[in-house]
C-alpha cells in the first residue's frame, strides 16, 4: 500500500521535464563577428580623423587669421 506522500511524489515527477537531447556544445554568439566589429572601428576611426583635420584647419586658419589683424 503506497502512502499519500509517495503517490505525491509520484505525481511531481511525472510533472518534470527532462533536458532535450539536443547539442552539448555551447550556441556561437549571436552578436556581430570580429570582422564586423573592425569595419566598425575602422569607420569611427575615419570619422574622427576627419573631424580632427577640421579642427586642425580650423585652428591654422584662426592663427593666419589673427596674425593678419596684428600687423
Amino acid at each position: 500500500m503506497a502512502l499519500s506522500s509517495d503517490q505525491n511524489t509520484e505525481m511531481e515527477y511525472q510533472n518534470v521535464s527532462l533536458p532535450s537531447s539536443g547539442r552539448n556544445t555551447p550556441e556561437p554568439p549571436t552578436g556581430p563577428t570580429s570582422c564586423a566589429r573592425l569595419e566598425v572601428t575602422k569607420a569611427d576611426i575615419r570619422r574622427f580623423t576627419l573631424i580632427v583635420q577640421g579642427y586642425e584647419n580650423m585652428i591654422a586658419f584662426l592663427k593666419h587669421s589673427n596674425a593678419q589683424d596684428e600687423t
